[in-house]
C-alpha cells in the first residue's frame, strides 16, 4: 500500500511539460499553453492604446508572437510591462489567439506573467 502511494504521490513530478516552441504556437489555437521566451521588443499603439510584448528574431510584424495588455488592464501592474520586461525571459500561460495570422495571448494581470531573468 505504501508503495502505490509514494508512487501516485511521485508520479506528476516523472512527467515534464511539453516545451512549446515559437514557430508552433499557432497550431495551439484556442488551447491554453505555456510559453517562457525572451521579449525582443516592445511598442505601445497611440490609436488604441495597447501595450505589445513581441518574441522572435525579428520586430513587428514580421515577430512570431505577441502579448497584448489593454490600457484598462495596466493599473493591475506595479510596474510598466513595455519598459521593464524588454529583454528580459518571462513565461506565461493564457489561450492562444490568432489575429490576422499571428498568435498572440492577452494578458490582464500582473500575476499572469512570471519573470525568468
Amino acid at each position: 500500500m505504501k508503495k502505490w502511494f509514494l508512487f501516485l504521490l511521485l508520479s506528476p513530478l516523472t512527467y515534464s511539460q511539453e516545451k512549446i516552441i515559437l514557430d508552433s504556437i499557432a497550431k495551439y489555437e484556442g488551447q491554453e499553453i505555456t510559453i517562457c521566451e525572451r521579449v525582443t521588443t516592445t511598442f505601445k499603439s497611440h490609436h488604441n492604446y495597447i501595450t505589445f510584448l513581441n518574441f522572435g528574431e525579428k520586430a513587428y510584424p514580421d515577430n512570431k508572437f505577441t502579448i497584448i495588455i489593454k490600457e484598462k488592464h495596466l493599473k493591475n501592474f506595479s510596474y510598466n510591462p513595455m519598459q521593464f520586461l524588454l529583454g528580459k525571459t518571462i513565461c506565461v500561460t493564457a489561450t492562444v489567439k490568432m489575429y490576422k495570422g499571428k498568435p498572440e495571448f492577452i494578458i490582464k494581470r500582473e500575476k499572469d506573467i512570471t519573470i525568468i531573468n
